[in-house]
C-alpha cells in the first residue's frame, strides 16, 4: 500500500518568521496526521519507527543518532516532494536555535547509511531535500508484514491450539526476529514463556509490547495492558480491561479463556460459567473447551465425577495431547476413592510413557502430584525426592522452582524435619513478596505450635509489615492471595500461640476468622493450592481448639470436612496426608462409629 500522506494545508509557513515556527515547535508539524507511537513506514529493506526513532533493515537496526533519524523521518513524511531545509531544521530542532551545518551533517551520515540499501537522498539547490524512494506508510500492526514472519506466527497459532507450547514459542522467536515491532508476536512470546517458566524473558517481552501498543487507542492497547496487569498482580485491573476488550473482539477465544480463569480467581464463578458458554459458541466443539470445563469442575465446583467425564471427551479427540492433568484423571479417581495403589500405578504408567514429551510445567505438575501420593502411603523420602525433582527442572530464581522448593519444605517440616526449618528460612528471603509471605506464615505456624512465642510473634510482625512488590509468578495475579495470605496467617499463628497458652476459647475464634477469610476451593495450581492448604490448617485448628473446649460434635464437623474433602486435603494441597491422616485418627480416636454428624462446616 502505498504512503498516503494528508496534504499540507495553508498554514501560513511562508509567513511567519522563523523563530516564532521555532516556538509552535510540534503544532506546526501537522501531528494529527502522524501519531507517533505508531507511525511506521517501509522503504525500500528498511522499516522506520517514528515513535521509536529507529530504523531497521534485514541485518538488524541501524546505527544512527536519534537527531539523524528524525531528519529521515521528516523526508519520508513528505516524500516523494522535497523537504525545505528551514523547515528541517524547524522540525527537528524546535528547541532553539542552530546552524545550518547541523543539518548538511545529518544529511551526509544519511546518505552514507542508504547506500547500501540502493536509497539515495537528492539535494534541490535553492530549496531542500528530496528522497528517490516512495515510502509505504505501515498503518496497522497486520500490514505490511514479511511473509515468513506471518507464516510463522500462524504456525505456532495453530500448535498453540494443540497445546505445543514450546514449539510454538521457537517459531514466535524466530517471527520476532523477522519482525521487531509486531506485537502480537511479543505478547504471544510473553504467554509461552510463562507457561515454559520463564517469567523473566516474558516480561521483557510484555513490557516491550507495551512500548510498542503505547500510542494505539484501539484494544491492542487494553489487551497488552490487561495482560500486563494479570502477569504483574492486578487481577481486577486485568478483568476491567479485558471486559472492554472483549467489546471489540467478541470471537476472541484465547481471549474469553484468559477472563474465564481471572473470574475464578477474582471468585465471579457464574461469570466463569458464563464463559464457557461463550467458548462453546466461539469454536463450537473445540477439544480444549472440554478441557476448560473440566478444570472448572474441578477446582471450581470439586466435581471430581463430571470433570473426569469433561477430560475423558478431550482426551478421546486429542489422544496425544500434552496435558498431563486431563491424563492424570483415571489416577486421581482412584486415588479419590482410596485406592492408592492403583493410582500410584496410574501415575507411573503416565510417567514411563509421557514424561520425556511434556514441558517443564507438565513434568513437574506430574511430580507433584505423584509426591503427594507418595506422601500419603507414608512414603516420605520417596515424596520429597519427586518435589526436588520438580524444583530442579527450573532455575533457581524461577518461580515455579521457588514453589516446589516450598512444597518440599512444608512436607519435611510436616515430618519434623529440620531441614524443612532451614529451607523456609531461606525461601522467607527470597526475592518475591509473596513466596516470602508463604514461607513466613508457615514458619510462624510451625514455631506457635512448637511453644516458640518470641519467634512466631516476630515471625508475625515481619508478615505484616511485608508489602506487596508485584506479580510475575505464574502468568496470572498473586496479589489475591498474596492480600490472604496478609489476611490469614497472622491469625493462625495467634491462634496457635492462644491453643500453646492454654486459651482454647480465643483460638477457637480466631481460627473461626482464619477459615472465613480463606478460599473455599483449592487448585492445582500452586499459588492457590497454598491458600488452600491454610484453610485445611484453619479447619484442623478448629477441630484442636473445640476438642480443647470440650464441643465434641464441633470438633467431629470440623474433621468430617477434611476427610470428605480428600480431594483438596490429600491430591491438591501440598503435605496435606498429615491434615487428612490426623484427622481420620482423631475421629477414631473420640468417637464410636457411626456418631459423626453429616454436617460439614462450610
Amino acid at each position: 500500500m502505498k504512503l498516503a500522506m494528508a496534504p499540507r494545508e495553508a498554514d501560513g509557513h511562508d509567513e511567519v518568521p522563523r523563530g516564532m515556527r521555532r516556538s509552535i515547535g510540534p503544532m506546526a508539524r501537522g501531528w494529527a496526521a502522524y501519531p507517533g507511537g505508531m507511525e511506521r513506514y517501509r522503504l525500500g529493506a528498511l522499516t522506520i519507527d517514528a515513535g521509536r526513532k529507529t530504523v531497521r533493515g534485514p541485518d538488524g537496526e541501524l546505527e544512527l543518532y536519534p537527531k539523524t533519524v528524525e531528519v529521515l523521518i521528516e523526508l519520508v513524511r513528505e516524500a516523494p516532494s522535497v523537504s525545505r531545509r528551514l523547515d528541517l531544521i524547524d522540525r527537528v530542532w524546535p528547541e532553539g536555535f542552530v546552524v545550518d551545518q547541523n543539518l548538511t551533517q545529518r544529511i551526509y551520515q544519511l546518505r552514507r547509511a542508504l547506500v547500501p540499501y540502493g536509497i539515495e537522498i537528492h539535494t534541490v539547490r535553492g530549496v531542500g531535500y528530496r528522497l528517490d524512494a516512495e515510502p509505504e506508510r505501515i498503518e496497522s500492526d497486520d500490514l505490511a508484514r514479511r511473509p515468513a514472519a506471518v507464516a510463522r506466527y500462524e504456525e505456532a497459532s495453530e500448535l498453540v491450539d494443540r497445546n505445543e507450547v514450546g514449539k510454538a514459542v521457537c517459531l514466535l522467536e524466530e517471527a520476532r526476529d523477522l519482525e521487531p515491532g509486531w506485537c502480537e508476536v511479543r505478547t504471544g512470546l510473553a504467554w509461552g514463556y510463562m507457561w515454559l517458566g520463564r517469567p523473566e524473558d516474558a516480561k521483557r517481552e510484555l513490557e516491550t509490547a507495551r512500548d510498542l501498543a503505547h500510542h494505539s487507542t484501539g484494544p491492542q492497547r487494553l489487551e497488552v495492558d490487561a495482560l500486563y496487569c494479570s502477569f504483574s498482580g492486578d487481577a481486577e485491573g486485568a478483568v476491567d480491561r479485558y471486559e472492554l476488550v472483549r467489546e471489540h473482539k467478541p470471537d476472541d477465544y484465547w481471549l474469553h479463556v484468559a477472563l474465564m480463569g481471572l473470574f475464578q480467581l477474582v471468585g465471579r464463578v457464574d461469570d466463569a460459567e458464563a464463559m464457557l458458554e461463550e467458548l462453546e459458541r466461539i469454536r463450537p466443539g473445540f477439544p480444549m473447551t472440554r478441557w476448560q470445563a473440566g478444570f472448572h469442575l474441578l477446582f471450581e465446583r470439586g466435581d471430581l465425577t463430571g470433570a473426569a467425564a469433561e477430560f475423558e471427551r478431550f482426551a478421546d479427540a486429542v489422544p496425544e495431547h500434552p496435558l498431563p492433568l486431563a491424563s492424570m484423571m483415571p489416577a486421581l479417581v482412584e486415588w479419590d476413592k482410596g485406592r492408592l495403589d492403583a493410582a500410584l500405578e496410574s501415575l507411573d504408567a503416565l510417567h514411563a510413557e509421557r514424561f520425556d514429551r511434556l514441558s517443564a510445567v507438565g513434568r513437574s505438575q506430574l511430580l507433584v502430584f505423584r509426591s503427594r501420593l507418595l506422601a500419603e502411603m507414608g512414603e516420605t523420602e520417596a515424596a520429597c525426592e519427586d518435589q526436588a525433582l520438580a524444583a530442579a527442572l527450573f532455575d533457581g530464581a524461577a518461580p515455579f522452582g521457588s514453589y516446589h522448593r516450598l512444597e518440599l519444605a512444608l512436607l519435611l517440616d510436616e515430618q519434623a524435619d529440620p531441614a524443612g526449618r532451614e529451607l523456609l528460612d531461606t525461601l522467607a528471603q527470597a526475592p518475591s513478596a509473596f513466596l516470602r509471605a508463604q514461607a513466613l506464615g508457615w514458619s510462624g505456624i510451625a514455631a506457635a505450635r512448637a511453644g516458640h512465642t518470641e519467634r512466631a510473634q516476630e515471625i508475625r510482625r515481619r508478615l505484616r509489615e511485608l508489602d506487596y512488590d508485584g506479580g510475575w509468578e505464574w502468568g496470572y495475579p498473586t496479589r489475591p492471595a498474596f492480600d490472604r495470605t496478609k489476611a490469614i496467617f497472622p491469625l493462625l499463628i495467634t491462634a496457635h500461640l492462644a491453643l500453646v497458652a492454654d486459651d482454647p476459647a480465643r483460638a477457637y475464634g480466631l481460627f473461626a476468622r482464619a477459615r472465613r477469610a480463606s478460599p473455599e476451593r483449592m487448585s492445582v495450581v500452586p499459588v492457590v493450592s497454598l491458600d488452600g492448604r491454610a484453610r485445611t490448617a484453619a479447619t484442623e485448628g478448629l477441630a484442636l481448639a473445640a476438642r480443647a473446649l470440650g464441643e465434641h460434635h464441633e470438633a467431629s464437623q470440623a474433621d468430617r470436612w477434611i476427610r470428605r474433602h480428600r480431594l483438596e486435603t490429600v491430591i491438591l494441597a501440598q503435605a496435606g496426608a498429615g491434615f487428612y491422616h490426623r484427622a481420620v485418627q482423631r475421629s477414631e480416636d473420640d468417637q464410636p462409629a457411626g456418631t459423626t454428624s453429616a454436617i460439614p462446616i462450610e
